[in-house]
């Protein structure tokens, strides 16, 4: 009796441990297809996340290319722009030197033209002065001989 309850006991054992077993055998194997299905899932996602990283690379990489072209032709239009001016400018400082010159040169003319004008006038004067005081004499001295007339 005691054999037939160990035996028994024994057998209840082995039944419980081979079901043990069997539903730990089960919770592993369905770890382990959750742990696959996470890691094939984590992959997918790693995979897309790489994708959108390569396509946002690439998105940014021709933007910064379109910018440097942009920034190049926007640097040559000012160069092209400053080189312009600095010819406009070349331009008007030359012809205001033409026209300084000329003014100079105009100045001098007007200058000679009103120092000869005022030599003619002072020897005009002077002619006139001399002319004045000699019919003056002449004044004072028919003035002076029709005094003596009287006297």
């Amino acid at each position: 009796m005691l054999t037939d309850a160990l035996s028994e006991a024994d057998s209840e054992f082995e039944t419980d441990c081979d079901s043990d077993t069997e539903a730990l055998s089960e919770a592993d194997s369905e770890f382990d297809t959750d742990c696959d299905s996470e890691i094939d899932s984590l992959t997918e996602a790693d995979s897309e996340f790489e994708t959108d990283c390569d396509s946002d690379t690439e998105a940014l990489s021709e933007a910064d290319s379109e910018f440097e072209t942009d920034c190049d032709s926007e640097t040559d239009s000012l160069s092209e722009v400053e080189t312009e001016f600095d010819s406009d400018c070349d331009s008007e400082i030359d012809a205001l030197s033409e026209v300084e010159t000329e003014f100079d040169s105009d100045c001098d003319a007007d200058v000679d033209s009103l120092s000869e004008a005022e030599t003619e006038f002072d020897s005009d004067c002077e002619a006139d002065v001399d002319s004045l005081s000699e019919a003056d004499s002449e004044l004072e001295t028919d003035c002076d001989s029709d005094t003596d007339a009287l006297t």
